[in-house]
């Protein structure tokens, strides 16, 4: 079975994918160096980089870009994706990948993976804040960050929803502070999905930062002044995905 990790950057897409991976579930060409808060972490060299090509990104750094609707699977993209399955059908019984990007390129990889499984991990705007706001001095920058994030934020849970509400493949949504809780229910419900034990690599964390924070509610709201979106409204949808 082949399983496709979906969710917003610094969603906790990494900790599914770790446990996945080391639950036998082949989900990254080699065990990789470097750190989670680099970057790039426990995600499939081959698909990651097919991702950057099939939105014409040539910075793999650019995090917040809301990506654009309008992509298409030229000849070569077709043929590198095949391969790249054809591959790992035939290494691995069960295998997979995630990359935040995937969100916004799923469409080009649906029909080409045949049959596979969903498992979405999402988690609150203001829960991620604090790892993209501006520290500096030049005030305004904050405010620029906030409007990036929110753009982006939107934009790959809006993507994740439309997919959510068309595919016909299985599909589970997981919030990632509930994966953390003691009661252990979302870890068994992950379980059950994945249809083995999970080897568990859940760290005791910090809860995550709820609160009021100002420029990311300004943010926020004129974001939902000009697209008629509320972040709001794509937490509740989500979560009413997750609770069904």
């Amino acid at each position: 079975m082949i399983y496709v990790v979906l969710g917003m950057h610094k969603s906790g897409t990494t900790l599914v994918t770790e446990m996945l991976h080391h639950s036998g579930i082949d989900m990254v060409e080699a065990p990789q160096s470097g750190s989670y808060e680099q970057g790039a972490y426990y995600e499939r060299q081959s698909t990651y980089a097919l991702n950057l090509a099939l939105l014409g990104w040539d910075d793999e750094n650019l995090l917040l870009r809301p990506g654009s609707g309008d992509l298409k699977l030229s000849l070569v993209h077709q043929a590198r994706m095949q391969a790249i399955i054809s591959e790992n059908n035939q290494q691995h019984a069960d295998w997979g990948f995630k990359d935040p990007r995937t969100c916004l390129t799923y469409r080009l990889w649906e029909a080409a993976l045949g049959e596979h499984r969903l498992i979405v991990v999402f988690r609150p705007l203001e829960a991620i804040w604090h790892r993209y706001q501006y520290r500096g001095l030049r005030f305004w920058k904050h405010g620029q960050r906030a409007w990036e994030l929110v753009r982006a934020w939107c934009a790959y849970n809006r993507s994740i929803l439309q997919i959510l509400q068309t595919t016909t493949q299985a599909s589970i949504v997981i919030r990632y502070d509930r994966l953390l809780d003691t009661d252990e229910r979302e870890f068994k419900r992950l379980e059950a999905f994945v249809q083995r034990p999970l080897v568990d690599r859940r760290k005791p964390s910090p809860k995550d930062r709820s609160g009021f924070y100002p420029t990311l509610e300004l943010a926020g709201w004129f974001h939902q002044a000009m697209k008629r979106e509320s972040v709001a409204q794509l937490v509740q949808s989500l979560e009413s995905l997750r609770e069904a």
